[in-house]
């Protein structure tokens, strides 16, 4: 049988660990939140492939192939891949932030 001190002692742990799960369960959540919340344009290479630029604007391949035939969307080439600068992804999805803000 448990003395009076040990239960107290029993308790007191639970208490701290129960608080510090909490504490470290609030931290990781908002370790979480910043990660989940990056500023995309840092994270881009300076020149994008066309599978990256879908990737990033969350459109097919098909269509950033048509944006880029367009002229909508510059573009360079490498051999024969294309490649988009991550100032003209930029430039374009601001482009269409100021269209649809009218």
């Amino acid at each position: 049988m448990p003395s009076a001190a040990d239960s107290f002692i029993e308790e007191l742990a639970e208490i701290v660990a129960a608080k510090v799960e909490r504490r470290v369960m609030e931290r990781l959540q908002e370790l979480i939140s910043e990660l989940a919340t990056p500023n995309p344009a840092e994270e881009l290479p300076q020149n994008l492939t066309v599978n990256e630029t879908a990737k990033f604007l969350r459109i097919s391949k098909p269509t950033v192939d048509r944006l880029i035939s367009k002229g909508s969307l510059p573009s360079f080439t490498i051999g024969s891949r294309r490649r988009v600068r991550r100032e003209d992804l930029i430039a374009y999805v601001d482009s269409l932030v100021r269209g649809s803000s009218r």
